[in-house]
């Protein structure tokens, strides 16, 4: 309610937010991912290595986000070129999409589509791995594991790469990157500032406008207040939209932010 946010704020206006908000190519990120994809091929017979195609898949977006202009597609592929340029392009590989909801048209190839088409055409020996999440959850451990990999019928060829979860290479990467930050003394990158060329989202303008206003760019009081009144405008019966960092949930602070409402008690 309006009393979280104005704790979350300090209530004599002292506390400043800064934002890391994105980190697509890190080489602490790139490595652990790498590290388990290694991890992962040497499961396979010499044989069988050879004849490897790596999936990356990554959570899917309606197409309307994605025609606004949403930068979240291009840093997922940025990603999965690092990776794939630390694993010196050892193996044919492909950006796909999963956990399309509803009718309308979202991003694609859909990863289970993907995985039913190669393995008709004869490409059995496939590596799935999940580039947009940090940690298991529903969508790789039941929506890869047992309906892509579990109903594709060859569950003794197509393996998932370990998830990044507890990973120090990883919580290294993390410290790194939260490190840097602080030694940095930017508050929010330029990027965090700009909308989506297509986007009419005003509650959306108000978030980038909170984190991105104030003092050396810094959300303060003023610019808080001014989010509220936006939000307001916006949205009558009252709401306040949080900010989550991190899609990659899609756990890895992320490209898109990602906003939920809540009701402000009145």
């Amino acid at each position: 309610g309006r009393g979280g946010v104005q704790k979350a704020n300090g209530e004599d206006g002292s506390i400043q937010w800064s934002v890391i908000d994105r980190w697509p190519a890190h080489s602490g990120l790139v490595e652990a991912f790498a590290q388990n994809i290694e991890a992962t091929l040497a499961k396979y017979s010499e044989a069988d290595r050879k004849d490897v195609t790596i999936l990356f898949s990554a959570h899917s977006l309606p197409m309307t986000v994605v025609n606004r202009g949403d930068p979240y597609p291009a840093e997922v592929a940025a990603t999965v070129y690092a990776v794939m340029q630390r694993l010196n392009f050892s193996h044919p590989y492909r950006l796909v999409w999963q956990s399309q909801v509803g009718p309308q048209p979202w991003l694609g190839a859909q990863t289970s589509d993907t995985v039913t088409n190669y393995v008709a055409n004869g490409r059995k020996n496939l590596v799935l791995v999940p580039i947009a999440f940090t940690s298991d959850h529903i969508e790789t451990l039941f929506e890869l594991d047992e309906e892509v990999i579990g109903e594709s019928g060859c569950k003794d060829s197509i393996r998932r790469v370990e998830s990044l979860n507890g990973s120090p290479v990883f919580i290294q990467a993390l410290a790194d990157i939260a490190k840097a930050h602080l030694e940095s003394g930017v508050q929010v990158s330029k990027q965090m500032a700009l909308r989506c060329p297509g986007c009419t989202n005003a509650k959306c303008e108000a978030s980038k406008d909170f984190f991105s206003s104030g003092p050396g760019g810094i959300a303060g009081p003023d610019a808080l207040t001014a989010y509220k009144e936006r939000l307001d405008i916006a949205h009558p019966r009252g709401g306040v939209t949080q900010i989550a960092a991190g899609r990659q949930e899609h756990g890895w602070i992320d490209q898109n932010v990602r906003r939920r409402e809540t009701q402000i008690p009145t």
